[in-house]
């Protein structure tokens, strides 16, 4: 009986189980008893003889049965505790944001019949950005229980009866001290074995499970439950499952874009996701980003999904399975696939539509860059000339990308989009900028108004201005630190009323505050000095671009001001505004009194 170690976020399973390190009394009801010199059991009472003799491992399905169709999700449950409470700490982490956890072992047989679905994403590198919200708990005597879905490391191509066990390294020992010195030093734990069964997934069960999955996916708006559909999807091994998920994929979609196209790679209905993913290329409403075209090369690569590892790495982080020559020989091939396949999209391009131009514009803007083939040296997928004519393409459908797009465009990817033909879309962003999704960061008409002053300084200083001079500017300080000092300080009257009239919690603070700072000459102090004296309370932190505007106009005042709020101690319950007042006051101006508050008093 063959054997395969499995690393990853999953959990042993089984309703047949034996406790930890002891032999079962007698054997459940349909489960054969092991010979003593079974392989697999004398490498699991090794593995389980090692374990502290103060921390347990449970196991256990939440589906109350140990029957599942090929395809069905299975929900396992990983329980923690220890005799010794507070030694163990527990990292209780249930998602990875590179795509999967590699912290458990899952030791499974047999081996025939069964497939690490991504094996190929990892094996390429991917999943190389890590970390996520965990939390941390210490164990004690009561269990700590985590929910996995075996599905996310292995599929099962074959119907059969399969036996597992997990060694976990999710555990610190608190009272060691790891090599570097701190406290908590891994420490191995593993699991009794249990049995299960993979039966055959009938047709009439594939199709009401993708109906139901399907009718979730629209039913639902966002949240946990979409994305719980999505990976109902994901793991479903139809042809029609995976012409769904090509179909269904959404550029940005944070739920269940990554979902569908770890579902695509894993599916082992290969050639009809080839098939519907080269459909949406070249559909006029089909839209192609750069993760869906590696995807399909990828695929198209291994167009069979024909396993090219040894099974003793399966679900581990690929390591060394390949020498460097045929990763390099493998890696070029699957860039010459996507360069084929970004010339169907490059011709497919006059015909799409709306938001699908403008997602595969931006595509294939992409790659024109030199490194979007991933070799040194490389031409790039799509010739460089090209660039010019796919930023206008791109300018013309802007408006139709989501917001989020159109904010990281602006903000983090302006070099490549940089042209005179954005003059025109930056006007109508300023002018109409759709909602973003979340809060933080710059507004997309601060974006748009700072990108146009690179393009059209005039213009964008007179609408700077006007901004200047509303009661609440719709544009943040790093457009409106942009004005000129000296067509600023005229309107520092205008600024100071507006001031006056907005409470500290109202909007528009900020802004008029870093005006103040920024471009108030000291014929207007009495009054700023008034409001702050006035409105400005130990609930409330807006003095730094105050005391910037003291320290620039009236110096002694700015030092006292200072000083005052540093050397104020803090209240329970109220905020402590002294934290990173310094470095906010030196964002917006500089002065040696700065250095000197910093510096600690000599004895």
């Amino acid at each position: 009986m063959g054997r395969r170690a499995i690393g990853g976020l999953v959990l042993a399973l089984g309703v047949a189980s034996w406790g930890i390190g002891a032999a079962p009394s007698r054997a459940a009801p349909g489960v054969t008893p092991r010979p003593e010199d079974d392989p697999f059991g004398v490498e699991h009472r090794q593995a389980v003889a090692a374990n502290p003799p103060d921390l347990v491992l449970t196991l256990g399905l939440e589906a109350g049965t140990n029957r599942f169709r090929q395809g069905e999700i299975v929900r396992l449950a990983l329980g923690f505790s220890s005799t010794s409470p507070q030694r163990y700490r527990l990292d209780a982490a249930g998602y990875d944001r590179g795509g999967r956890l590699h912290v458990d072992e899952l030791h499974l047989a047999p081996v025939a019949g069964t497939e690490d679905p991504i094996w190929e994403y990892f094996a390429r590198g991917g999943g190389w950005i890590g970390g996520g919200i965990r939390s941390m708990p210490t164990l004690g005597e009561a269990t700590v229980t985590l929910t996995i879905e075996l599905n996310e490391w292995v599929r099962f191509d074959r119907p059969g009866t399969y036996r597992l066990y997990v060694t976990s390294h999710r555990v610190e020992d608190l009272r060691s001290t790891s090599p570097a010195g701190y406290p908590g030093l891994p420490t191995a734990v593993s699991s009794s074995v249990v049995e299960f069964t993979i039966v055959e997934a009938d047709d009439r069960w594939s199709e009401s499970a993708l109906a139901g999955a399907i009718r979730a996916m629209d039913e639902s708006p966002g949240g946990d439950a979409r994305r719980a559909a999505c990976r109902t999807l994901r793991f479903l091994a139809s042809p029609a499952a995976a012409r769904e998920m090509a179909r269904r994929y959404e550029p940005g979609d944070r739920e269940c874009g990554s979902q569908l196209m770890f579902g695509l790679i894993g599916s082992p209905a290969r050639e009809a996701a080839i098939q519907a993913m080269s459909e949406r290329v070249e559909a006029p409403q089909g839209e192609v980003d750069p993760p869906f075209l590696d995807t399909l090369a990828l695929l198209v690569f291994d167009h069979a999904g024909i396993p090219r590892h040894a099974p003793e790495i399966l679900g581990l982080r690929p390591g060394g399975s390949r020498s460097p020559e045929e990763r390099q020989g493998e890696e070029a091939r699957i860039r010459m696939i996507l360069r084929r396949y970004a010339g169907r999209l490059l011709a497919a391009l006059p015909r799409k539509t709306g938001r699908a131009r403008a997602v595969s514009a931006l595509t294939l803007l992409e790659l024109t860059e030199p490194a979007s083939c991933g070799a040194q040296g490389e031409p790039p997928a799509v010739a460089p000339q090209l660039a010019d004519g796919l930023r206008e393409e791109l300018a013309a459908s802007f408006s139709e990308l989501p917001a989020a797009k159109q904010e990281e465009l602006l903000s983090l990817r302006w070099d490549m989009l940089r042209g005179p033909g954005m003059a025109a879309v930056l006007r109508h962003t300023y002018a109409e900028p759709p909602a973003l999704p979340w809060f933080g960061g710059e507004s997309l008409p601060t974006l748009a108004l700072r990108r146009l002053y690179e393009l059209a300084p005039a213009e964008a200083t007179e609408l700077l201005l006007a901004e200047a001079g509303r009661p609440a500017p719709r544009v943040g300080p790093k457009a409106l630190g942009l004005l000129p000092e000296e067509a600023a300080s005229k309107l520092e009257l205008q600024i100071v009323e507006h001031l006056e009239a907005v409470p500290p919690t109202m909007a528009g603070m900020e802004e008029l505050s870093f005006l103040v700072a920024r471009y108030a000459t000291r014929a207007v102090l009495p009054r700023v000095q008034a409001y702050y004296e006035n409105q400005l309370n130990e609930w409330m932190c807006w003095q730094a671009a105050f005391i910037a505007y003291f320290l620039r106009v009236e110096p002694a005042l700015g030092e006292a001001k200072l000083r005052e709020v540093l050397d104020r101690p803090p209240k329970p319950g109220h905020p402590d505004c002294a934290t990173g007042l310094l470095g906010a006051v030196r964002k917006l101006f500089y002065s040696p009194v700065l250095d000197s508050v910093a510096e600690p008093t000599p004895p």
